[in-house]
């Protein structure tokens, strides 16, 4: 089970390092994902929001309830950070198969 949960933490850290980059370097997010951003003003901030902080905020909160349940064991932490961790792996999912 120990495996699982660092699997786990180990694909939330890469996708909150992700997500921190491309909120630091929104030009680093667009050409990691092959797009160009808007010549008006919005594109930029586009990057920013959707590759940066989604990324990072969806990431961190997962690896936080895993963190309160690796450390306190308690139940219902548990249940959350695993459905927290199975979000995050539907959402990998569903981008995959898009």
């Amino acid at each position: 089970m120990w495996i699982a949960w660092a699997l786990s933490v180990t694909g939330l850290c890469f996708g909150a390092y992700l997500g921190a980059r491309g909120l630091l370097d929104p030009n680093w997010a667009a050409k990691l994902a092959r797009l160009k951003q808007d010549e008006q003003g919005g594109g930029f901030a586009e990057f920013r929001a959707t590759y940066g902080g989604v990324f990072l905020g969806l990431h961190a909160a997962a690896l936080l309830l895993v963190f309160v349940y690796l450390r306190g064991g308690a139940l219902i932490p548990g249940v959350a950070a695993t459905g927290a961790v199975f979000t995050v792996a539907a959402a990998w999912a569903g981008a995959a198969l898009g």
